[in-house]
Protein backbone atom coordinates (compact mmCIF):
# COMPACT_ATOMS: atom_id res chain seq x y z
CA UNK A 1 0.00 0.00 0.00
CA UNK A 2 1.77 3.45 -0.77
CA UNK A 3 1.37 4.85 2.58
CA UNK A 4 3.72 4.79 5.92
CA UNK A 5 3.32 2.00 8.20
CA UNK A 6 3.84 4.40 10.79
CA UNK A 7 2.29 7.08 10.20
CA UNK A 8 -0.85 4.71 10.85
CA UNK A 9 0.12 2.75 13.27
CA UNK A 10 -2.05 4.91 16.14
CA UNK A 11 -5.62 4.50 13.75
CA UNK A 12 -5.70 0.75 12.30
CA UNK A 13 -8.92 0.69 13.87
CA UNK A 14 -9.99 4.17 12.30
CA UNK A 15 -8.38 2.77 9.19
CA UNK A 16 -10.70 -0.51 9.45
CA UNK A 17 -13.69 1.12 9.91
CA UNK A 18 -12.78 3.15 6.91
CA UNK A 19 -12.16 0.36 4.60
CA UNK A 20 -15.02 -1.54 5.95
CA UNK A 21 -16.97 2.07 4.75
CA UNK A 22 -15.56 1.62 1.57
CA UNK A 23 -16.98 -1.93 0.76
CA UNK A 24 -17.72 -4.71 2.72
CA UNK A 25 -15.27 -6.52 0.98
CA UNK A 26 -12.08 -6.30 2.07
CA UNK A 27 -10.29 -6.79 -1.44
CA UNK A 28 -12.54 -4.41 -3.12
CA UNK A 29 -11.92 -1.59 0.01
CA UNK A 30 -8.46 -1.98 -0.31
CA UNK A 31 -8.76 -1.05 -4.02
CA UNK A 32 -10.94 1.61 -3.76
CA UNK A 33 -8.93 3.03 -0.54
CA UNK A 34 -5.62 2.61 -2.97
CA UNK A 35 -7.27 4.15 -5.73
CA UNK A 36 -8.25 7.52 -3.06
CA UNK A 37 -4.72 7.41 -2.05
CA UNK A 38 -3.65 8.02 -5.42
CA UNK A 39 -5.59 10.44 -6.52
CA UNK A 40 -5.13 12.69 -3.76
CA UNK A 41 -1.74 12.18 -4.34
CA UNK A 42 -1.89 13.17 -7.49
CA UNK A 43 -4.45 16.02 -6.61
CA UNK A 44 -1.10 17.38 -4.15
CA UNK A 45 1.30 17.22 -6.31
CA UNK A 46 -0.43 19.17 -9.24
CA UNK A 47 -1.22 21.64 -6.41
CA UNK A 48 2.98 21.82 -6.38
CA UNK A 49 3.03 20.17 -2.22
CA UNK A 50 6.20 19.45 -1.33
CA UNK A 51 5.07 16.38 0.88
CA UNK A 52 1.82 14.88 -1.40
CA UNK A 53 2.12 11.59 1.04
CA UNK A 54 1.71 13.67 4.18
CA UNK A 55 -0.86 15.66 2.85
CA UNK A 56 -2.67 12.84 1.89
CA UNK A 57 -2.59 10.82 4.90
CA UNK A 58 -3.72 14.06 6.86
CA UNK A 59 -6.78 14.40 4.20
CA UNK A 60 -7.88 10.48 5.36
CA UNK A 61 -7.43 11.05 8.76
CA UNK A 62 -9.94 14.15 8.56
CA UNK A 63 -12.11 11.58 6.68
CA UNK A 64 -12.39 9.23 9.18
CA UNK A 65 -12.71 12.12 11.62
CA UNK A 66 -15.58 13.63 9.98
CA UNK A 67 -16.91 9.99 9.02
CA UNK A 68 -16.78 9.10 13.00
CA UNK A 69 -18.53 12.15 13.70
CA UNK A 70 -21.76 11.32 10.88
CA UNK A 71 -21.81 8.16 11.81
CA UNK A 72 -25.21 7.49 10.95
CA UNK A 73 -25.42 8.80 7.43
CA UNK A 74 -25.14 6.97 4.45
CA UNK A 75 -22.48 9.64 3.04
CA UNK A 76 -19.37 7.85 1.40
CA UNK A 77 -15.98 7.60 2.43
CA UNK A 78 -14.87 8.78 -1.30
CA UNK A 79 -17.41 11.72 -1.01
CA UNK A 80 -16.26 13.07 2.53
CA UNK A 81 -12.38 13.05 1.03
CA UNK A 82 -14.27 15.19 -2.39
CA UNK A 83 -15.71 17.46 0.42
CA UNK A 84 -12.25 17.95 2.37
CA UNK A 85 -10.49 18.96 -0.92
CA UNK A 86 -13.07 21.61 -2.33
Amino acid sequence: MPRRASAWEEHEDDLSRLLTRLDPDASRAQEKYVEMYRKLLRIFEWHGCLHPEEAADDTIKRVIRKLAENAGSERSASAACTTLLI
